[in-house]
């Protein structure tokens, strides 16, 4: 049994971060690759790996309240968009700023095509972004049926959603986060959320799943001709080769981790 890698969102990052996801993720785990991409998006890929490659597509709505209609039910707009206990990006881009409505809509179809493998040669589940760098392998990770692990920082008040490794089993644990939603209760305070990562450590939690968090091994990175929603990088300090890093933080803890600045040195 080997990994899948799945990368979900945005193809976004270029070369370098692609080259740093065979090199220190599939090549050493020998790994296949998973791609969720929208129909008028690519990827190229070395020739070699292709055999080992599953391309899943799906539609990039210009209003996700239109899969969310069909997947949830017309009513969950009428629950969540109009309550006062649910703020934040959590729905966002459909009611504000934020990605959280594309977030789990995008788990949701990743389910549904992993659920569709047939005798799946995996055990272990590596959901993560295009536009990741890595600086150094990616641990292996142990003991993985009910827990859910992802790399430290960026958590924002919950768990991060950006990098997720699981057991194959535990594929409705870890990603059927918006019909649980659908199914809470909000009606003081306390109930609030405000973004993805305090949905997640809810879930988890709801779902008794162990979360574990390993070193952080890879920053966000942007390519310099990145035209895809991002957030502003402003910092002379964010520029890297020909790009620029989204998060100092996590850039500074993945060169403490590794050793190695991929931005100045092939690593």
């Amino acid at each position: 049994m080997k990994p899948l890698v799945c990368i979900i969102g945005s193809i976004r990052g270029g070369n370098i971060a692609l080259q740093s996801l065979f090199k220190h993720v599939i090549t050493p785990h020998k790994a296949h690759l998973a791609i969720l991409q929208s129909y008028n998006s690519s990827i190229t890929l070395p020739n070699n790996v292709l055999k080992n490659v599953h391309i899943w597509r799906v539609n990039d709505y210009n209003n996700w309240s239109d899969f969310l209609d069909v997947t949830l039910g017309k009513s969950w707009k009428y629950k969540y968009l109009n309550t006062k206990f649910v703020k934040g990006g959590l729905w966002g881009p459909i009611n504000g700023p934020g990605s959280g409505a594309i977030i789990f809509s995008l788990r949701i179809v990743l389910k549904k095509f992993i659920n569709s493998l047939v005798l799946p040669p995996y055990d272990t589940i590596i959901m993560t972004r295009s536009d990741h760098v890595y600086a150094c392998d990616h641990p292996v990770v142990d003991n993985i049926k009910n827990k859910v692990v992802m790399m430290e920082g960026q958590e924002w008040g919950g768990v991060s959603d950006r990098h997720t490794i699981f057991h194959i089993d535990d594929v409705e644990k870890v990603l059927n986060v918006q019909p649980w939603l659908l199914e809470q209760n909000f009606t003081s305070k306390k109930d609030i959320i405000w973004n993805p990562e305090r949905v997640l450590l809810r879930y988890y939690k709801s779902q008794n799943m162990y979360i574990q968090k390993i070193p952080r091994i890879a920053f966000t990175f942007k390519s310099i001709n990145d035209t895809s929603r991002w957030s502003n990088v402003n910092s002379p300090l964010a520029a890297c080769r020909n790009g620029y890093i989204k998060y100092m933080k996590e850039y500074n803890k993945t060169i403490n981790t590794c050793g190695c600045n991929p931005c100045l040195e092939d690593c």
